[in-house]
């Protein structure tokens, strides 16, 4: 817990892991009694492959949480600690679109939503968060000019967005509580 709290506001990596081995305590406990429910009513139940399946899920969440101080450049992470990227608004502004300000990015595939006061999020075409950014309309005109973006049609986007869930939209930068 003391390392969890030290720090200076941002949640480093050695918090996030032990906040995720608190989570893992948790989910082992559930396990624990899924099982024992499990034997109580003579049913089968396939522990080692529970076991597996959640150990692989915990590496999984540890890795990521190391992973990025790794990779990440030095604008990266001069930007990810900055805090004034507005991937804290991406979920709404994605929910709160008609499909109007909805394009295709032409290089990358990726899809790219405006929303209000210049945030403009990129999503994979898996509808994950990649990035958020403020741009200006002369910014995104220029865009839309020069063939980078091309406009979503409105029955791609419904579709598109109903397959993106808020988990997929929290980035390292929103994550924080």
């Amino acid at each position: 817990p003391e390392l969890a709290d030290s720090g200076t506001g941002k949640r480093s990596a050695t918090a996030s892991l032990y906040l995720k081995t608190r989570e893992f305590q948790t989910r082992v406990e559930k396990l624990s009694r899924r099982w024992g429910d499990a034997q109580k009513r003579n049913e089968s139940f396939d522990v080692q492959g529970a076991c597996d399946r959640l150990t692989s899920q915990f590496k999984t969440e540890v890795e990521r949480a190391f992973r990025t101080e790794k990779r990440r450049t030095v604008h990266g992470t001069d930007r990810h600690s900055s805090g004034e990227r507005p991937t804290s608004h991406a979920f709404r502004d994605l929910q709160n679109s008609d499909g109007e300000s909805v394009y295709r990015d032409t290089t990358t595939g990726a899809v790219v939503v405006v929303g209000r006061k210049g945030r403009v999020h990129i999503f994979s075409g898996t509808g994950k968060l990649v990035t958020s950014v403020h741009l200006g309309k002369q910014d995104v005109e220029r865009r839309l000019v020069d063939g980078r973006w091309n406009p979503l049609e409105r029955a791609t986007f419904t579709t598109w967005r109903e397959t993106v869930r808020p988990e997929d939209v929290r980035t390292a930068d929103n994550e924080r509580d």
